[in-house]
């Protein structure tokens, strides 16, 4: 039996060669290797971009503190901080600053011109100032003006990633720029007691008549003394959003555009010193504030401009950053927000002449008090300024009913005496700033110890800040005589302002600066000698001088008081009337050659044995005798002539009788001294005892002085 084996047909392409399966190998191989350079690659990249990025670090960090420690003239501290800063970065790396250029100093001036910078133009620099990667604003400056910056630069083979890498070179540049030191300072009056933290508080609160300290218990506003907060918090805490790109000016302008209610500031304050027990005091302290002022609301400008004064006055700091970052007296700012809050508010103050006074002269004294020149903080470098609280008080004396019994009385004289007081205008400006330990900053201090005046004032301007003794005072009428202006004009006392006073504080510090070597009563003193000159001036020409006997009724009046006063006794009344100054010459004798007193006359007249005169008859020839006018008899008028004749012809002056005015002046004269010598108390009181402020004396506190702001440049 034969068997059969069947045989399989072959299929091509069933199996595959051995030569395509080595190229299929090559392709992957080929691909997984490209993929790997390119990772390899991108990782390379990537951490020369990320050492690029460390020594940039490494450079800005060196270059922060080389500035901490710049020097003005020296170059060697602050060349060693960015080293061995820079060492202490790279030594991880296992890398120095061997290799690269040793840090440099120099000054950082984005505008050198000579025409437009503040400081000294530069002398030829080193770095170009529109070099490669930019504006560098980086040179050598003259020695006169000093180091302010310092570049780092890092030039290193990076470590290679893997072996079979060849290093790569990377640079990095930084410059730091350290600014100016910035301070944050406050004046104020001298206060007549400042046992209390809160005095300065309670005199600005006295000024608006409120004694809030006693009644809402203020003092305890004092726990904010030494708590420190910063214009940048204040502003977040009110809402008012402060970019990072905004320059000082924009932020002086955004400031002096912003309003806030006095309790929202108040409230802001009380939160940022975590002192919120405060707040229920605020609410109290605004609501009095409120009803005293008889106001709806209070308002607190932020900023300063040419116009108006506000919480912070026009800051002058290098950056805008410095400027909301230095540290404030939370106390003092309170204190400088109700000063501002109350500002161009005039109250009546409830203070007048002595009830002996007002009873005796019969006088009334309205017055009235307003700040007018708000208190600021200065924040800033060199040049900025703060301001003092400056009081304005007016005070309008007038007659009410008759003056001191007498003649005045009779004549309805009147009085009006218009009295307006500036103080004290006190302000302080950075002048100087020491960084070394202990810091310490000078400020000079212009102060005016008061400004006084007297005449009319337009009411819309009264309580403006504009100085009203200087540029809008008018005459007024002063005294007013039987309808006639007897004295009347204006006067502005030379008060002789403080010389310029520097001190220097440390932070935390206050000190009294100015003396009190004018007082209050030799100003008052002064306006006695000008008005006296006034009147007395006045009296000798002008309408008043025409005057030589009492009208008919202003004579009854005199006739009647005196008769009335000390009886129909004619010796006792001509007596009495001589010695009041109720006298002239009349002609009198055989045929009125000789000359004798109007009162003597007319006693003689009523007691002559041939005249039998009762009372009506002594009281009308009295009325008649007081309408006479003045004259001599025929022998006294020739001898008069001929002395004033002989009198001429020698250089010399003959007499002048005295007229009606001249007579009355006397009991005027005596009348008014007095009367100014009570309202200087007045004023005196004013200023010492309700508002508490010392004349001429000004209180300058250091809040804080910020001296290692440093920041990069470039």
């Amino acid at each position: 039996m034969t068997s059969h084996r069947r045989s399989l047909p072959f299929v091509s392409g069933s199996r595959p060669s051995l030569a395509r399966q080595r190229g299929s190998v090559l392709i992957a191989a080929a691909a997984a290797m490209l993929v790997s350079v390119i990772l390899l690659a991108s990782a390379d990249l990537g951490y020369l971009f990320y050492m690029k990025r460390e020594f940039q670090k490494t450079a800005d960090l060196a270059a922060l503190a080389g500035a901490q420690q710049l020097e003005r003239d020296s170059c060697s501290a602050a060349s060693a901080a960015a080293l061995g800063n820079a060492n202490l970065n790279l030594q991880r790396y296992g890398l120095t600053m061997a290799s690269s250029p040793a840090p440099v100093c120099g000054r950082w001036d984005p505008n050198p011109d000579p025409a437009k910078n503040t400081v000294q133009a530069m002398e030829p620099p080193t770095e170009s100032y529109g070099g490669a990667g930019g504006q560098k604003y980086f040179g050598t400056p003259k020695s006169s003006v000093g180091f302010n910056a310092i570049k780092v630069v890092i030039t290193q083979a990076a470590p290679p990633l893997l072996p079979f890498f060849s290093n790569r070179t990377i640079s990095a540049e930084a410059i730091a720029m350290q600014e100016a030191p910035i301070a944050s300072f406050s004046v104020g009056s001298k206060l007549a007691t400042s046992s209390s933290e809160t005095a300065p508080l309670c005199v600005l609160l006295r000024v608006v008549g409120a004694n809030l300290c006693e009644d809402l218990n203020v003092v305890t506003y004092g726990g904010l003394a030494g708590v420190k907060i910063t214009p940048s918090g204040l502003l977040k805490a009110l809402g008012i959003p402060v970019g990072a790109d905004l320059t000082v000016g924009e932020l002086n302008n955004l400031l002096a555009a912003r309003k806030v209610e006095l309790g929202q500031l108040l409230n802001a304050i009380i939160s940022l010193a975590h002192q919120d027990q405060l707040l229920g005091l605020n609410l109290d302290l605004i609501n009095a504030l409120t009803a005293k002022l008889g106001v709806d609301k209070l308002l607190v400008q932020l900023g300063s401009s040419n116009v108006a004064n506000g919480l912070f006055a026009l800051i002058q700091a290098p950056s805008v950053g410095s400027a909301l970052n230095v540290e404030v007296d939370a106390l003092g700012l309170l204190t400088a927000a109700v000063g501002v809050g109350v500002s161009q508010h005039a109250v009546t103050v409830n203070l007048g002449l002595p009830a002996a006074v007002s009873s005796a002269v019969g006088l009334k004294a309205n017055v009235r008090a307003s700040i007018i020149e708000p208190p600021s903080v200065g924040i800033g470098g060199l040049g900025t300024k703060a301001y003092t609280a400056q009081v304005r008080t007016y005070v309008d004396i007038a007659s009410e009913g008759g003056l001191v019994g007498g003649l005045l009385g009779l004549l309805g004289t009147q009085l009006k005496l218009p009295i307006i007081l500036d103080v004290v205008s006190s302000q302080g400006t950075l002048t100087g700033m020491s960084c070394t330990a202990p810091a310490a900053a000078t400020i000079r201090v212009d102060s005016s110890i008061a400004k006084l005046c007297m005449g009319k004032v337009n009411e819309s301007t009264l309580w403006s800040t504009a100085d009203v003794c200087d540029t809008g005072l008018q005459d007024e009428t002063f005294v007013r005589l039987l309808g006639i202006n007897l004295l009347h004009g204006k006067v502005n006392p030379d008060i002789l302002a403080e010389d310029p006073i520097s001190t220097t504080l440390h932070v935390g510090e206050t000190k009294t600066v100015g003396r009190n070597d004018l007082p209050l009563g030799d100003t008052v003193q002064d306006l006695v000698s000008q008005l006296l000159a006034l009147l007395l001036a006045q009296s000798s020409a002008g309408e008043g001088a025409k005057l030589e006997a009492f009208p008919p009724d202003v004579a009854a009046q005199v006739a009647d008081k005196y008769l009335g006063q000390y009886g129909y006794n004619p010796s006792l009344v001509a007596q009495k009337m001589i010695q009041d100054g109720i006298s002239w010459p009349r002609p009198c004798g055989l045929l009125g050659l000789g000359s004798c007193p109007m009162p003597q006359l007319w006693r003689d007249t009523v007691t002559s044995i041939f005249a039998s005169c009762d009372a009506g008859c002594m009281r009308t020839k009295l009325i008649d005798a007081l309408q006479t006018t003045a004259g001599n008899g025929l022998l006294g008028g020739l001898l008069n002539a001929v002395g004033d004749l002989l009198g001429g012809l020698l250089g010399g002056s003959g007499g002048q009788s005295q007229n009606l005015l001249q007579a009355i002046l006397n009991p005027l004269v005596g009348l008014l001294k007095p009367l100014l010598n009570e309202v200087g108390k007045l004023l005196a009181n004013l200023l010492d005892g309700l508002v508490g402020i010392k004349i001429g004396q000004t209180d300058v506190n250091l809040m804080s002085l910020e001296c290692d702001n440093v920041r990069l440049v470039y």
